[in-house]
């Protein structure tokens, strides 16, 4: 789930309502028209209604979100901006099965919900039922015709172009993957690279992969397992990119990898939000490694050995450890009497971390949740890559608001940052880090 923002909340569940004046039943299919349906439960729209089929003549996404979707609340901001930009000629459309009831109490709880002007329609079961899905965000696009064009998990201004210039939104090529625990060993080999090892044999193959629900399910670590004898035979490792997995393979964190060779910047995502979610669709991959299933017991130990063998071998990228003098943003506390509190008040407040247009606000949040979000806004239009190190020995939770417009700005943020007792100060530290060049 997208951009580069935190939020995690969770809420009891409500029922909803939407009234409709015709029913549909068929999924979307190409060409298909947007629904002539009456929504009546609009929020911050010009009416508490909205007939669909009145906004022909402009692109509409239906951009389908949950209370429990954190990055579908992070993308407002910039699903706002979208709508702003292109008044004339888009229209996008949050739509949720959440009552309104549970649309204020969201509203309370989020600082972005809360500054939202976009229009939500609230309550849905009739779109819900005609565009199924399993995961949020979810998002159908419809032509300026009103046709149904295509669906996809994110909202992008290169997207929204390329629509407008051609009518049609390029969807994500899905690599077919054998599923190996429904295969035996004999079968599933043939399928898979052999290599060999300090004399071991082992089977494995890289391959990428679409953004289909099925695969971003499976979780990071999947047991193989031969559907003949039973035994598990290997791994499958899937959703990572690239770099995830070089950095998986040596044990270190992806902020952690050095690139020595600007051959190699492909490896590191876009730092723009937009451009990084059309990146994260098309870098996912899906590492599977298995070994005769009577060697498995004692193989296993050296499958992160097979892993760095075939990054060199196979992606042909040599990884070494070592100490780095790396640009870091040290965040400490400072001892000052007038700063704000910080510490969260309630214990029973639920953990809450956004990146709004003004800035980043925190309810109940943790200090490692926090320095991620830094971390990604100081890094986002940097030329280098920075560090940023917690000082602070803060384990408490934390309630506060950053109100800063331009975040990358360390200055802004720094003075911002001292109104709450912290001190940012950039300095060069020697950090253990995973250091990439090209194999020779």
């Amino acid at each position: 789930m997208r951009m580069f923002v935190v939020f995690v909340n969770i809420f009891l569940f409500f029922f909803l309502t939407l009234t409709a004046q015709v029913k549909y039943t068929s999924a979307a299919q190409k060409g298909s028209n947007l629904p002539d349906i009456t929504i009546t439960n609009m929020v911050n729209h010009t009416t508490s209604s909205l007939k669909l089929s009145d906004l022909r003549g402009k692109i509409v996404v239906l951009d389908f979100w949950s209370r429990g979707c954190g990055s579908c609340i992070a993308s407002f901001p910039k699903v706002e901006y979208f709508n702003t930009i292109y008044r004339d000629k888009v229209f996008i459309l949050p739509v949720t099965m959440d009552s309104y009831e549970v649309f204020q109490k969201l509203k309370v709880k989020s600082q972005i919900i809360k500054e939202s002007s976009l229009p939500f329609a609230l309550g849905d079961k009739v779109l819900h039922k005609m565009y199924p899905h399993q995961f949020v965000p979810y998002c159908v696009w419809f032509n300026e015709k009103g046709q149904f064009i295509a669906t996809s998990n994110t909202i992008s201004q290169g997207m929204i172009d390329s629509v407008l210039a051609s009518g049609e939104l390029e969807s994500t090529s899905v690599a077919m993957k054998v599923d190996v625990d429904d295969e035996s060993f004999s079968i599933i080999k043939t399928r898979l690279n052999s290599h060999i090892w300090n004399g071991r044999e082992y089977f494995s193959k890289i391959r990428k992969l679409g953004n289909t629900e099925e695969e971003r399910t499976k979780g990071l670590y999947h047991p193989l397992k031969d559907s003949v004898t039973g035994k598990q035979i290997g791994i499958s490792l899937n959703g990572l990119s690239i770099l995830e997995f070089i950095a998986y393979s040596y044990g270190v964190k992806t902020s952690n990898v050095v690139l020595e060779s600007n051959a190699l910047s492909y490896l590191k995502p876009p730092k723009d939000p937009d451009e990084f979610e059309i990146w994260r669709d098309n870098n996912v991959y899906s590492i599977d490694y298995i070994v005769n299933p009577e060697n498995y017991a004692e193989y296993q130990q050296y499958f992160n050995e097979f892993r760095k063998q075939d990054i060199q071998q196979e992606l042909g990228i040599v990884g070494e450890l070592r100490e780095v003098i790396r640009p870091c943003y040290i965040l400490r506390r400072k001892d000052t009497a007038d700063a704000i509190p910080i510490m969260t008040k309630s214990a029973e407040q639920l953990p809450t971390i956004e990146v709004t247009s003004n800035g980043i606000f925190l309810s109940s949040s943790t200090m490692k949740a926090f320095v991620i979000v830094l971390s990604r806004a100081l890094n986002r239009n940097a030329t280098r890559d920075f560090l940023v190190i917690d000082e602070t020995n803060i384990s408490y939770k934390m309630d506060f608001y950053l109100k800063v417009k331009n975040l990358n700005d360390d200055k802004e943020l720094g003075r911002e940052l001292s109104r709450f007792g912290f001190d940012l100060k950039l300095e060069d530290r020697s950090i253990r880090s995973l250091v990439l060049r090209e194999q020779k």
